[in-house]
């Protein structure tokens, strides 16, 4: 099952809707409700916790308003788990957040040779200055260096764990760092799994909004001479 982001996000104005909560709406000739998430969630990658920013007229309780909330949504695949009322002028999660933690793991069908060639690669790639690919989009095409927005990649449990640049300004998608690796050392079908979780630039915006989303997953299946197409939009923010 595939849920995309615009999908997603009438699913929880429906939500809110049902809920009979006071969110707020924009004014204007077609109303909607104030609500963004912190950053689309491609399709194929399977979520532990995204962020919701949403502005109400008036709130009840933190407890009260998460029962509605959960009671509304229709499904236990979807929940939110945490709400967090924002001081006045406070950043929109969208731009508080700075980066993502992304999970890697191979398919059955992805051969264990296959791999370990790819975990025996980590030090050897991430050790490199310049990582470049090709970011193309419908009217251009260009050379990026995606190295300064790769802040970390590690070997755990025999999986890769990676923590890239995201939000609205800059973000690095995780297949194209796949791609990069894969394309250094071979080009054949490589199966994975990817999931991620948001890290936020302040510690405190960490409890905000977070919601599991267990619908949203799918394995990657592509030959890597496919993965080229897909497009990235990244210049420097990173998260320490």
């Amino acid at each position: 099952m595939y849920v995309g982001h615009l999908d997603l996000l009438r699913y929880f104005q429906k939500t809110f809707r049902r809920a009979n909560v006071d969110i707020a709406y924009t004014q204007g000739f077609r109303p909607h409700q104030v609500l963004s998430f912190a950053a689309p969630l491609g399709i194929g990658i399977t979520s532990e916790g995204e962020y919701l920013d949403a502005e109400f007229n008036s709130v009840e309780p933190r407890e009260i308003m998460l029962d509605k909330i959960n009671a509304a949504t229709g499904t236990p695949y979807i929940s939110v788990t945490e709400i967090v009322r924002l001081k006045e002028g406070a950043k929109k999660a969208m731009a508080a957040v700075g980066g993502a933690d992304y999970s890697v793991t191979p398919l059955e069908t992805m051969s264990k040779e296959a791999w370990s060639i790819l975990l025996n690669s980590v030090d050897l790639f991430i050790s490199r200055n310049n990582i470049i690919i090709n970011k193309k989009t419908k009217k251009s095409e260009q050379e990026i260096n995606i190295r300064p927005f790769i802040h970390r990649i590690n070997v755990e449990d025999n999986r890769l764990v990676m923590r890239l640049t995201a939000g609205s300004k800059d973000n690095l998608k995780p297949e194209l760092v796949m791609e990069s690796l894969c394309r250094l050392f071979f080009a054949s079908w490589i199966l994975f799994s990817v999931v991620s979780d948001l890290a936020a630039n302040s510690p405190s915006m960490l409890p905000a909004y977070r919601a599991e989303l267990p619908t949203m997953s799918k394995a990657f299946c592509r030959p890597s001479v496919f993965w080229a197409n897909l497009p990235i939009a990244a210049d420097a923010s990173s998260p320490k």
